[in-house]
């Protein structure tokens, strides 16, 4: 029997791969870099290794898990904190371990933060509008010192969010499951709140948390912020209530169907080109989490995974 330790890394992008690349050098563990996402036919590349590593765009359901298991795979690190793409009972059935990533909660607040400022300041209308017309036409925007934001699941990143408003002078509701002393029910955030942002985990229970009963509820002219999982917000609602005209816009890094096959899922698909259009909803591509020090971090927490396994003594059968 031989131990087997290292690494498989697949879908990392090229920022991802070099800062697990001078981590696990740094500690002469081998490394092996898969540049597609997992899929059940690329197992093949994971004989050799008992963890692989995969991101939030892999779906790793059924089929890709008994992949694993057939390779000898015993550990799936995902690249996020999330696991609401892994079938984490299947997993359980399987005895492959599933690990999280934790990372720099900044990153994700430093982004949320923009993104309500992207939308209150007009940006994209005026970007649109700077290339329209040979002058340009201003967007007059509001202040988000006069607003009132509410802060759905105070977690690390909630929190994170909430200790940089405190510059901005706004006032502040949170909504917290465990029901402290300082929070509020989500219908009261929700009718009080200009802006809205989500940072709760996806799960079976809130799934569509923000849906089209909570979207009537909420004030106004709302802002919603969504940089958590795209199926929060039920996508559909969203884009009536915009194109109606009773909220005042919304900024997405993460949209409802996000992974899903286009082919497979074209209703997600004319929803997030709609939203696209609209010159008050700002959407990136699930990149909040992107900076250099959340890919130090990730690198950090596969590596102590990986020298766990090694004192565990992993090996092959």
């Amino acid at each position: 029997m031989k131990t087997r330790s290292g690494l498989v890394m697949y879908g990392g992008l090229p920022d991802e791969a070099e800062a697990f690349e001078r981590a696990f050098s740094n500690e002469r563990l081998p490394i092996r870099f898969v540049e597609d996402e997992f899929a059940p036919d690329l197992a093949c590349f994971a004989k050799d290794f008992a963890i692989v590593s995969v991101s939030h765009r892999a779906n790793i359901g059924k089929m890709e898990l008994s992949a694993l298991k057939a390779a000898g795979v015993e550990c799936v690190i995902t690249r996020s904190v999330g696991t609401d793409h892994i079938d984490i009972q299947e997993a359980r059935r399987l005895k492959i371990s599933i690990k999280t990533s934790p990372y720099s909660p900044g990153s994700v607040a430093d982004f949320t933060l923009m993104l309500m400022l992207m939308v209150l300041r007009g940006v994209k209308a005026g970007f649109r509008n700077a290339r329209e017309t040979s002058q340009g036409s201003a967007v007059c925007g509001k202040e988000l010192g006069d607003m009132t934001v509410g802060v759905i699941g105070p977690g690390r990143i909630g929190n994170a969010v909430l200790k940089r408003l405190e510059g901005f002078g706004c006032s502040v509701l949170i909504c917290d499951r465990e029901q402290s002393s300082t929070s509020v029910s989500l219908e009261e955030l929700l009718a009080s709140s200009d802006v809205v942002t989500l940072h709760v985990p996806l799960t079976a229970e809130t799934h569509h948390l923000i849906g089209r009963k909570e979207i009537d509820a909420m004030k106004p002219g709302a802002i919603l912020v969504n940089t958590g999982r795209g199926a929060l917000v039920e996508a559909e609602a969203l884009v009536d209530a915009i194109k109606e005209r009773r909220l005042g816009g919304a900024a997405l890094d993460v949209v409802e169907g996000e992974n899903d096959d286009p082919s497979q899922n074209k209703e997600m698909l004319r929803h997030l080109e709609t939203l696209c259009a609209m010159p008050n909803v700002v959407i990136t591509p699930h990149v909040a989490y992107f900076t250099d020090h959340a890919m130090e971090d990730m690198a950090r927490s596969a590596l102590r995974e990986c020298r766990e396994h090694g004192k565990e003594g992993g090996r092959d059968e």
